[in-house]
């Protein structure tokens, strides 16, 4: 076989051991033997195959996406318990659920307005309260995203990952990473602002319009007046 028969992830076999490639390099190719990587997972012993071993080799294509071993980015080494493949898949996970999070939370603030809208300055109140909150929820789903953004470069300078793969065939489209990131929190605060406002708006106009409340404010000023006031 020569070098251009193997790829990240495919089996193959050398004197009768079954082998993964983990690694492609210009005139060699890095792989552990299988059952290392299902006993140690990442720091499995590594073995480098020349030019002349990889005539010997036979490469068989497998889906072992369950166990699969990703070429490292330069500069550099796996970690024997965490790589950074597996580190994009948990600042993904973590991103989602503090956004999911804020999402239900913003909703929450909403409807308890709304239903509160009969008590002045209660809805007002509400979704200040709910801003300022939903505020601090934007700053840890941003700091997510900007790891996930920093490990995606990383792992995109890797030209045989499956990240720059993908983002070579999806070119003719924008990616739209920043909307769960940045924008859409940024939305969502920004309008339980303009929903304070508002509220807070009816409820004054509310009050102004109130006639016993401008029964007991003149009355008020009649009692200072009369006591007080000489």
């Amino acid at each position: 076989m020569n070098l251009g028969d193997f790829c990240i992830g495919a089996d193959f076999d050398h004197s009768g051991k079954h082998y993964r490639c983990i690694d492609i390099g210009v005139y060699r190719v890095i792989g552990c033997l299988v059952d290392d990587i299902k006993k140690f997972g990442n720091s499995a012993q590594q073995h480098i195959f020349d030019e002349e071993t990889m005539k010997a080799c036979c490469v068989l294509i497998t889906n072992n996406s369950s166990e699969r071993v990703y070429k490292n980015v330069p500069a550099m080494k796996l970690s024997p318990h965490w790589d950074l493949s597996q580190e994009r898949v948990f600042i993904e996970n973590l991103l989602n659920q503090r956004f999911n999070f804020m999402m239900v939370f913003f909703s929450l603030v909403i409807a308890g307005a709304i239903n509160a809208r009969s008590i002045p300055f209660a809805s007002s109140g509400i979704a200040a309260l709910g801003y300022w909150i939903c505020r601090l929820l934007a700053k840890a789903v941003a700091r997510a995203q900007e790891k996930l953004d920093a490990i995606l470069f990383e792992l995109s300078k890797d030209y045989m990952h499956p990240v720059a793969f993908t983002d070579r065939e999806a070119k003719s489209t924008v990616s739209q990473r920043k909307l769960i990131g940045y924008r859409i929190p940024k939305i969502a605060y920004n309008n339980l602002l303009a929903v304070s406002a508002v509220f807070a708006t009816v409820s004054f106009y509310q009050l102004w319009n109130d006639n016993d409340l401008k029964v007991t404010i003149e009355g008020i000023i009649s009692f200072i007046t009369r006591n007080y006031v000489k």
